[in-house]
């Protein structure tokens, strides 16, 4: 047995001696029990040379040492002490705050480990790649600035429209002025035409000659110069190849340079004229649901009702009803339960709030629930007939050749030797 384990256990032996002879020896006062045993223990060892030369390891024992549950638990949960677990666990990245491991301000943690983040213009595959800059987003495999905000040295400014002049409601003519739109000749709107080169939106100006400066507005919003929207002289806006998505509300806002508080505007309703398309005839089965389907073009989207002969349709009478399709409300018409009476013409009338309307009509027709059946016994009757054409023409073809072999036999009968020896007994 080595010294230190022999040390250790007479030491608590030795200390129960010490603490029992002060007690007898001394005629002071017991104090605490916490400072007794400080105390004793302090000069218990001072006593105890042997002890006193002993490592504070050989002291404490291997309880001392920490346990590997425990270390391993804190890698698990990001705990730590230093920079260096960090470091080692997610990366060079990586550092020690408030007792956990944390990616540094230029990263960002991606499967337990701290990647650098990219800057704007840099190549990414996802958008936490992007977060050295707030507001940047991948698009396009490129850390760029989000929607709504604009790169400037590096950093994604947030795109602020330019400030609009006070609109003051005035009257069509004020001061000798008057603002024309380039309206349709038969309505207050301008017609979309899809693939057109261009689309021309233009604001007049009429009356005393003055200065103004004219905004162009879509859906109340501010139009950037782009290379599909160009401003030119400059009350007059060119859209370049117009889209279904250009029709829009557009305003033309002028203020004048006579007064700095008042200004005009005028609004121009952009359309795209509807369009309808319909199937010329509908096939449909008795007692199954029949669906039509009014293929629907414009903008802004039109209402669709739907006649059956000249009777307006309503969604709630009882087998009807009026469902949206392809985004446009009341555009497919479902007949549950098909009848042999729903028979006839559906017509379906697409129409704008600019009273641009156009129709399209389709014929049902309701076959019966076994009209699949008669295909085939026409063709068993086909068959049945062909069969019995065929039996018939055998048997007469058969009756022919058994006569015709009968007359075929008849003259060689007579040159048989019987027939020889009927004619030497005639002789006879």
């Amino acid at each position: 047995m080595s010294r230190s384990s022999l040390l250790l256990l007479l030491s608590p032996l030795l200390l129960s001696c010490c603490v029992a002879a002060q007690q007898n020896s001394s005629s002071a006062p017991v104090v605490p029990p916490a400072t007794t045993t400080t105390t004793t223990t302090t000069t218990t060892l001072a006593s105890f040379p042997a002890l006193s030369t002993l490592k504070p390891d050989e002291l404490t024992g291997p309880a001392a040492q920490p346990s590997p549950v425990t270390t391993a638990a804190a890698a698990a949960d990001g705990s730590c002490s230093a920079d260096a677990q960090c470091v080692a666990r997610r990366g060079q990245l990586s550092s020690c705050v408030d007792a956990v491991c944390v990616c540094g301000p230029r990263a960002y943690e991606k499967s337990g480990e701290c990647l650098p983040s990219k800057d704007l213009n840099e190549p990414c595959e996802s958008s936490e790649e992007c977060q050295n800059t707030k507001h940047a987003v991948c698009t396009s495999s490129v850390c760029s600035c989000d929607v709504g905000y604009t790169n400037e040295n590096n950093v994604c400014t947030l795109v602020i429209p330019p400030p609009m002049p006070a609109i003051v409601p005035m009257n069509r003519d004020v001061s000798g002025i008057t603002i024309k739109p380039n309206f349709e000749p038969d309505g207050a709107y301008k017609v979309l035409k899809l693939k057109s080169e261009e689309l021309v939106l233009e604001c007049t100006v009429t009356g005393a000659s003055v200065n103004y400066t004219v905004a162009w507005l879509k859906n109340k919003t501010a139009i950037p110069d782009n290379e599909r929207f160009k401003t030119v002289q400059p009350n007059k806006l060119v859209i370049k190849k117009p889209e279904e998505n250009d029709a829009d509300t557009y305003t033309c806002v002028f203020s004048f340079s006579n007064n700095a508080t008042a200004s005009r505007q005028e609004d121009i309703p952009v359309m795209v004229p509807v369009y309808v398309r319909l199937p010329a005839s509908t096939s449909a089965v008795e007692g199954e649901k029949l669906q039509m389907k009014c293929t629907v073009f414009g903008r802004p989207i039109p209402t669709v009702e739907w006649l059956f002969g000249n009777n307006s349709i309503k969604e709630e009478k009882g087998r009807y009803q009026l469902l949206e399709y392809e985004n446009v409300p009341n555009a497919m018409l479902q007949i549950d339960d098909t009848k042999m009476e729903d028979r006839g013409e559906y017509t379906c009338i697409v129409r704008n709030m600019y009273s641009n309307e156009t129709s399209a009509t389709t014929m049902v027709r309701v076959k019966d629930k076994l009209a699949a059946l008669w295909p085939f016994l026409g063709i068993c009757a086909e068959v049945f007939v062909l069969c019995a054409i065929i039996l018939i023409y055998e048997k007469k073809r058969n009756k022919t050749e058994l006569e015709e072999s009968d007359t075929d036999q008849s003259p060689e009968q007579k040159n048989t030797p019987d027939h020889g020896k009927d004619s030497v007994r005639q002789r006879k």
